[in-house]
């Protein structure tokens, strides 16, 4: 019985992370540690944790397909 609800409160806990995505946000915190090697790590995490993720996306396109106007009606779209 014991066995049970351990294992049935560990599927609920990863289920909880998953959709928190919290396993990206420990391993983006943790990237950033040993990376950049802070002289205070717990205030580089405060610091990091308190800043907006920045969304990156790189736009591929052939020569003459339009892609600033393209991009800027994607940065329009993202910002709202």
């Amino acid at each position: 019985m014991l066995k049970e609800k351990k294992l049935e409160f560990q599927q609920t806990l990863e289920e909880y992370l998953e959709q928190q995505k919290l396993y990206e946000v420990f391993e983006s915190l943790m990237k950033s540690l040993i990376t950049q090697k802070p002289a205070d790590p717990i205030e580089h995490l405060i610091k990091k944790l308190e800043q907006p993720e920045m969304l990156r996306i790189v736009l591929l396109r052939p020569p003459g397909s339009r892609g600033k106007e393209i991009a800027l009606s994607l940065a329009e779209y993202l910002s709202e």
